[in-house]
């Protein structure tokens, strides 16, 4: 399971990355403009991983998952 995940977090990473630089190309900016920003952080790894087993929700209720939360970081896949 722990290598799994290790190797999911690893692509999902490399996948954040390209996906930065093709959001940079459609606002007409250099692919690299975030780099400046996240590369040095790269190195420590801003990813994070939270597996969460989401409770059965009661669709009388109306209400969903874990609630409400927001995401601190730039970019959640």
């Amino acid at each position: 399971f722990k290598a799994t995940v290790t190797d999911y977090l690893q692509q999902v990473g490399k996948l954040g990355f390209e996906f930065m630089s093709l959001l940079a190309e459609s606002l007409h900016l250099p692919q690299d403009v975030f780099d400046k920003f996240y590369k040095a952080l790269n190195e420590r790894s801003q990813h994070q991983c939270k597996i969460v087993k989401y409770p059965v929700v009661d669709p009388s209720r109306g209400n969903q998952g874990v609630g409400p939360h927001y995401d601190s970081s730039f970019l959640t896949l």
